[in-house]
């Protein structure tokens, strides 16, 4: 439970209370009237059911007074109390008072970002059904596989296993399968019995398995399943949902601590001074790929957690860093784990574990920084450059800032680390906001991977074509894989091809209703529109001229993925890709199959980038470092140094070494020529430069507004508006207006959009902008037409 300290106390004969309607886009708070039942349980920081209009609406208690904002006599009701104990303790009610007025966003908005769904919907965690097969089931599983193969590869009908057909037994409907929807049909020529063909199943897995996954691996119904059961053959039993990653074996090696290196002994020394001094402080801890970082993270929390405090780990993409989680789930017992791919119940069960003190490390994802702990003492901020930090919807906080605010709050330790520190990290580090800790090379003395880089322009000369694969990566490939040894191949662009033109009129394919190029998918004959999913099909000529044929230009990871198959067959290749990756299981099973080399060779997007530490990787290859390049956001030079430092950084993390190989058409690019010597600082001193001299971040601070509606002429004229209302309120010196102008995407499903930025040189000035725009109506959804509060934005597209 909270401390007593922070937990919020009843009306105690209060009469109203002011409530911040929850999902508000209005920053402001009503007051209620709290009826004569329910003064001695109405609690700050409880949830209530309030009129609202003409409807009625949920709600956080935020103060309880006896001086209504409204005559006593017009204040409404609150009909009930939706928790049966206060949910938000006050020094989450002051933490998100500040993410609302810093983010622009209603305060209920905010209390709604770090409440989860299940949470506020009190979802009841599910079961599933789990089978396990017996020792007799293994062996009458043998046995009917010896007879099938004798006898043609069917079970004859008088197998044993018929003695109880499937029609004539009754199950609820609740134990029918792995949910209440019921079993999964059998098909209908299905030519086995059902009861054999799940018992063969169960016993090709590597172990237990939910019913209806089962069932779906039979191509059978799970009904059947109580006749093994009554046989003795299998064994079911209910379990929790729970997260694949918590259900994966634990990294046995990581449960010991190694003795720190030198660097590692160094970066932790001060980590642990302000640890138990228990006072507020960040450490950027930038440390080159391999150097150690996570062995000081789970020191650092072991100190922590030795003191009887709780602790946050948050990492860019929860589903692609399990071997993170079986480390410090070796290390330390009670882990609970937060992200939004749980299931609403899981989810609520875990943060619950960690509201109750049961789980002293929550490791997860952005909106785990809203963890509820009882007494927080760490922060971790795992590869804080990552741009998935940053939420897109409203609240559009930054989990990284957000985290250095809350530990400032409570008084606790931040720890932000990464090979490639964002240049605001890196600045304020370098102006002594943040202690800077370096650690410069890897475990063991292992050296850097060298970066090979292979001119696409001077590739296309020799071979006048545009090779997929250079010559100089395929040899690379080819040495490797003689080797038994393990490649990865980047490219951040998923699908086939990513861009139908004419080749006479020179038309290009578009979204109906997005202003943005199709992208083709062979695998489902389709070519789709990445905004909106919109799908077509793939045209077979021009539809504008008749005359000319369709040419596919551009590549992406599904074509990669087949040109290797076709340049090196008979290797285990896989793709991983938000196409390929539709699960957490989907993730874990494709990872641990590179992991004990059952993958050779690996395609993916950014997702391969991130976290993957495996020895036997020597081979990483860049398809092409463009991509990001040329974009018209001030960070692309940015972005492009820290994707390609992160997958070179996965090269050579064993005792075979490694050898990185970067395709790109500007090889003399300062991005790309530092990635290729892993040289941050000398990166960041030149693009701190060209900041300051075009006063982007770090030098400025920005507030983007992004407007969007189904008439052009609305959208530019709102933008305009919001522009002019800027600018009489900005001060003659120390800010500028960027715009109004239509974004670099104009239409996104059947939606126009116009972006106005605000730069100023200090916060205070942006306040004296904003302030007077929120308590207009210029931000306010009128006739179809929103508008974006953006602060410090990541992206301008």
């Amino acid at each position: 439970m909270p401390d007593p300290s922070s937990t919020p106390s009843p009306a105690h004969g209060a009469a109203f209370a002011s409530v911040a309607v929850a999902d508000l886009p209005i920053d402001r708070t009503y007051s209620y009237a709290i009826p004569g039942a329910m003064r001695e349980t109405v609690t700050v920081g409880r949830r209530v059911e309030v009129p609202f209009g003409k409807a009625a609406r949920a709600g956080y208690v935020v103060a309880l007074t006896e001086t209504p904002d409204c005559p006593p006599e017009k204040c409404r009701s609150i009909v009930r109390a939706l928790d049966r104990e206060p949910i938000v303790d006050l020094r989450m009610l002051e933490f998100t008072r500040w993410i609302a007025d810093y983010y622009c966003c209603g305060w209920g908005q905010a209390l709604d970002a770090v409440l989860p769904t299940g949470v506020r919907r009190q979802t009841k965690e599910k079961t599933l059904r789990w089978v396990i097969l017996t020792e007799a089931g293994r062996a009458r599983a043998a046995e009917l596989g010896r007879i099938a193969a004798a006898g043609g590869g069917r079970v004859p009908t008088s197998s044993p296993l018929k003695e109880l057909p499937p029609d004539r037994i009754t199950i609820p409907v609740s134990e029918q399968g792995m949910t209440e929807d019921g079993p999964v049909p059998a098909p209908a020529d299905s030519s086995e019995t059902p009861p054999a063909t799940l018992l063969g199943a169960l016993a090709a897995a590597d172990g237990p398995l939910p019913a209806e996954d089962l069932a779906r691996r039979a191509g059978t119904s799970s009904a059947p399943l109580l006749t093994l059961a009554k046989q003795g053959l299998v064994r079911i039993e209910k379990r929790r949902v729970t997260d694949p990653l918590l259900e994966m074996p634990l990294d046995l090696d990581a449960a010991v601590p190694p003795a720190l290196t030198a660097a590692q002994a160094a970066a932790l020394r001060p980590i642990a001074e302000a640890v138990e001094a228990r006072t507020f402080r960040t450490f950027l801890l930038h440390g080159v790929t391999g150097s150690g970082k996570t062995e000081v993270y789970l020191q650092a929390l072991a100190r922590v957690l030795a003191q009887d405090r709780q602790a946050i780990v948050l990492v860019p993409e929860i589903a692609l860093t399990p071997q993170t989680v079986g480390r410090f789930r070796a290390r330390f017992p009670n882990v609970a784990v937060l992200h939004s791919h749980l299931a609403e119940g899981a989810r609520a069960a875990q943060w619950s574990r960690i509201r109750s003190g049961e789980a002293q490390i929550v490791i997860g994802a952005r909106s785990a920084v809203f963890a509820p702990t009882r007494s927080l003492g760490l922060i971790v901020v795992d590869e804080e450059h990552e741009p998935t930090f940053k939420q897109e919807s409203t609240p559009r906080y930054h989990a990284r800032d957000v985290a250095v605010k809350r530990a400032q709050m409570e008084g606790a330790v931040v720890i932000l680390g990464s090979a490639t520190p964002a240049l605001e990290s890196y600045r304020n580090a370098l102006q002594g906001r943040y202690t800077l800790l370096r650690m410069p090379e890897r475990v063991e003395s292992r050296p850097l991977p060298p970066v090979e880089i292979c001119d696409l322009g001077a590739e296309f000369r020799a071979q006048k074509r545009y090779p997929l694969l250079s010559r100089q990566l395929v040899l690379r490939i080819r040495a490797a894989l003689a080797n038994k040894e393990q490649v990865l191949l980047f490219l951040n662009r998923r699908g086939f091809v990513t861009l139908l033109i004419c080749s006479e009129c020179k038309m290009v394919f578009r979204c109906r209703r997005c202003e943005v190029a199709l992208t083709v998918h062979k695998s489902r004959d389709a070519a789709i529109c990445h905004h909106c999913n919109e799908r077509q099909p793939v045209p077979r000529g021009c539809p504008a001229c008749g005359a000319g044929r369709i040419r596919q230009l551009g590549v992406g990871t599904e074509r990669i993925e087949e040109e290797v198959r076709r340049e090196f067959p008979g290797i285990a290749a896989g793709r991983m890709d938000s196409d390929a990756m539709k699960s957490g299981r989907d993730y874990t099973h494709m990872l641990g199959g590179l992991r004990i080399g059952e993958v050779d060779l690996l395609v993916g997007t950014q997702m391969i980038a991130k976290g993957l530490d495996y020895p036997n990787v020597t081979v990483v290859g860049v398809i092409t470092a463009d991509t990001a390049l040329h974009l018209k956001d001030f960070r692309s030079a940015e972005r492009t140094f820290q994707l390609l430092t992160q997958v070179a950084g996965r090269a050579g993390r064993g005792p075979r070494g490694g050898v990185v190989c970067v395709q790109t058409f500007h090889p003399t690019h300062y991005a790309i020529a530092a990635a290729q010597t892993h040289d941050y600082e000398g990166f960041a001193a030149r693009e701190l430069e060209f900041r300051k001299l075009v006063g982007y971040p770090p030098f400025t601070r920005m507030v983007r507004f992004v407007v969007e509606g189904e008439s052009s002429g609305d959208v530019e004229g709102r933008a305009r508006m919001i522009a002019e209302t800027a600018a009489e309120h900005l001060p003659a010196e120390g800010g500028d207006i960027l715009g109004p102008l239509a974004c670099p995407f104009p239409r996104i499903r059947d939606r126009w959009r116009w972006h106005v930025c605000l730069r100023a040189v200090s916060r205070a000035t942006l306040d004296a902008v904003l302030r007077p725009l929120r308590a207009g109506t210029l931000f306010a959804p009128r006739h179809g037409i929103t508008v974006t509060v953006d602060v410090d934005p990541q992206s301008m597209l």
